[in-house]
């Protein structure tokens, strides 16, 4: 098996759902779970970013635009807006369901 070098464990997250893009769905999950729990916006935030750039066949400059709106909000310049978190779960591939 080739050995893969990767920088960070950000680039090792990418790195393993783009090799197994079915748990990009588990992935958000995780992830709201744990804004959930904990109200942590920025981990939300950074996994929506790794979604982002792990997704396949994702538009090119859908996904600039997007990393460019979760980069505003993690640096405090910007809130995270619900329109702007449906767009990016629709752009994923995946839908919200209310319980």
């Amino acid at each position: 098996m080739k050995k893969r070098n990767c920088k960070s464990m950000n680039e090792f997250q990418i790195y393993l759902l783009r090799r197994f893009p079915e748990d990009l769905k588990i992935h958000i999950e995780t992830a709201l779970e744990e804004y959930q729990k904990h109200m942590n916006e920025v981990a939300l935030i950074k996994s929506l970013g790794i979604a982002i750039k792990a997704k396949k066949g994702f538009d090119e400059r859908k996904a600039k635009y997007f990393l460019k709106q979760l980069n505003r909000i993690s640096s405090g310049k910007d809130v995270l807006r619900l329109s702007v978190f449906v767009k990016i779960i629709k752009a994923l591939g995946m839908r919200l369901e209310f319980v």
